[in-house]
């Protein structure tokens, strides 16, 4: 059981991963959910803009963030006919892990807060795809669409976006490391530099990001332990967030969406790729051909009057400057260097 991936297991989070694991996870032999038999036929379908109505298309973009998920999901949630949402983990078995992190006393409420709206929205999202693929939902077409980004970039806009939440975790180590910044932006500089190139080095001594990923995730390995419980959960996930993106697709996609990503096709170099599992229509977008990508998919669909309107723009977040900077250094690019070898970048043409 893994530091960052799993926190320790009281009896009481123990019998809520049962007792949500009954409602979630029951399968047919053939690994379909299996609907419960008062549920068959009468589970009340997602609505379109007219109350009750079910509408013609369903679309969860399912991705890590930032990647311009809310955009994607605003955009063609104004479309008449179309109800969309987004969700960064789906299934049973993610949503048994999320509880875990929700249950467990310690961390920042920052994170607490967002995993917990995030769970509750989540729940709604699995059991209505396990009402697609149980066949309940004739009538609306449902269409799974996710999006890569380079790992590097990815992670200077994480940390601009959910900067608040990790000041906390940098001042305590600075403690630890016996710095003294007088500001955060100082803060930023000592300590964000010296997490990346320990990371980097370690993934190198490991192999890089496959091999790593590749055995137990042990987050641990590419740390360094600080002797404070605390500070090193800390520490085992900012590092399992470097590496996010490619630990995401061969960790959470296939399960959810029913295609493993060996299996996606391109549609065209650079800009779509395309699977059918049988049950959806799957489309993975690349983040740098985003908005063109989307209206490849939204005229694929017969969606019309499609237009991707930008929100929540990472670069006019407080800090962005300086994770920036420090993200153009050398420490940064050792990391990039070890994302590079990754197949991630190999089969999304990062490398």
């Amino acid at each position: 059981m893994q530091l960052a991936d799993r926190i320790l297991m009281s009896a009481p989070v123990r019998f809520a991963k049962r007792v949500l694991g009954r409602i979630l996870s029951a399968r047919r032999p053939g690994g379909e959910p299996e609907p419960a038999p008062e549920e068959v036929g009468s589970s009340p379908p997602v609505t379109g803009a007219v109350a009750g109505d079910p509408p013609a298309h369903y679309v969860v973009v399912f991705q890590f963030g930032k990647v311009a998920s809310s955009a994607i999901v605003d955009s063609l949630d104004r479309l008449p006919g179309v109800s969309a949402v987004q969700s960064h983990f789906l299934g049973a078995e993610m949503l048994q892990e999320i509880l875990e992190q929700l249950l467990y006393p310690g961390g920042a409420d920052y994170f607490y807060q967002h995993r917990l709206g995030q769970f509750v929205e989540n729940i709604r999202v699995t059991r209505e795809i396990n009402a697609f693929r149980a066949g309940l939902r004739p009538g609306t077409r449902f269409t799974l669409v996710s999006v890569t980004r380079e790992p590097l970039d990815w992670l200077r806009a994480s940390l601009v976006q959910d900067l608040q939440g990790y000041l906390t975790g940098f001042a305590a180590l600075g403690r630890h490391w016996g710095l003294s910044p007088d500001t955060e932006e100082e803060l930023i500089r000592a300590v964000l530099p010296r997490l990346l190139g320990t990371i980097a080095a370690r993934l190198d001594e490991a192999g890089g990001p496959d091999a790593f990923l590749s055995g137990p995730r042990d987050w641990s390995r590419l740390i360094e332990s600080t002797g404070d419980a605390e500070s090193d959960l800390f520490l085992a996930t900012f590092a399992a967030m470097t590496l996010l993106p490619i630990s995401w697709f061969y960790a959470h996609f296939g399960a959810a969406a029913g295609a493993e990503v060996d299996q996606l096709e391109s549609v065209e170099q650079g800009l779509c790729f395309h699977a059918a599992p049988g049950w959806c229509e799957l489309y993975v977008l690349r983040y740098e051909r985003v908005e063109e990508g989307i209206c490849w998919v939204a005229e694929r669909l017969g969606l019309e009057g499609f237009e991707l309107e930008r929100v929540n723009e990472s670069r006019e977040k407080p800090h962005a400057q300086v994770v920036a900077a420090v993200c153009a250094g050398p420490e940064a690019a050792a990391l990039r260097a070890q994302h590079l070898r990754s197949r991630y970048c190999r089969q999304f043409g990062y490398a």
